[in-house]
């Protein structure tokens, strides 16, 4: 069981969409993805700037670059230099990747600011990182505008 698995059966299982078998590449991705510390990921968000953090933010959720010119008003040669360059950034192939990375950055960092902190609950001690993310996960809690800014 991968970490992704162990720690959002939600997400992994949309990341490796409906044919449950290895696929080359796309697994690749993933376990590369889990192998990096949470500092790394964060370091590749960081480096995006303020208008790419945006246009990754429309990624997540599924835009499409006309989507994209219509709400930031902005030329459709400018969001495909945003997405190339979010790409390039990223160290991602394509827009599936992206939205997964900044997905997979948003939960693992809300998964470990809650371990950081102190439980002010016996249940909150006893409840793991991997558990609550999926919790908020599967509430709805996460989001993707969430994102690390």
């Amino acid at each position: 069981m991968t970490r992704l698995e162990r720690t959002s059966p939600l997400l992994a299982a949309e990341a490796k969409g409906p044919a449950a078998g290895r696929v080359k590449g796309k697994d690749d991705f993933l376990e590369q993805l889990q192998s990096k510390p949470l500092q790394q990921l964060e370091a590749s968000i960081a480096s995006l700037t303020h208008q790419e953090r945006v246009v990754l933010e429309f990624i997540v959720r599924g835009a499409c670059n006309k989507d994209i010119c219509n709400t930031l008003n902005i030329e459709i040669t400018t969001a495909k230099a945003h997405t190339s360059r979010i790409f390039k950034k990223l160290g991602v192939k394509n827009r599936v990747q992206a939205a997964v990375f900044g997905l997979w950055t948003t939960l693992l960092a809300r998964a470990t600011a809650v371990d950081a902190a102190p439980a002010t609950h016996f249940l909150e001690a006893e409840t793991s990182a991997p558990a609550r993310a999926n919790t908020a996960l599967a509430s709805g809690a996460i989001r993707a505008s969430a994102l690390p800014q």
